[in-house]
């Protein structure tokens, strides 16, 4: 099961993300990958090891508000 969630985090960290307004409109802007530990049952457990996004990619969560924040400044701010 590692090995399939590692994977698919992969295929999101490789999906082209859109840097301006003129970039084709089906590119993200920004996307997260969250990982959670849920067997149905059980009560789900966000995971943070080695399954979860590197906090180096663009897909963990806090670089994904950070460029929120930043594209919509840009856009509508003008920062």
């Amino acid at each position: 099961m590692e090995k399939i969630v590692k994977d698919t985090v992969s295929i999101f960290e490789n999906i082209p993300l859109r840097d301006t307004p003129t970039d084709p409109g089906e590119l993200p802007e920004a996307l997260a990958v969250i990982v959670v530990d849920y067997d149905g049952v059980n009560p789900s457990k966000l995971v943070t090891g080695k399954m979860a996004p590197e906090q180096q990619k663009p897909v963990y969560y806090e670089n994904f508000i950070l460029r929120i924040c930043e594209l919509y400044g840009k856009r509508f701010i003008g920062r």
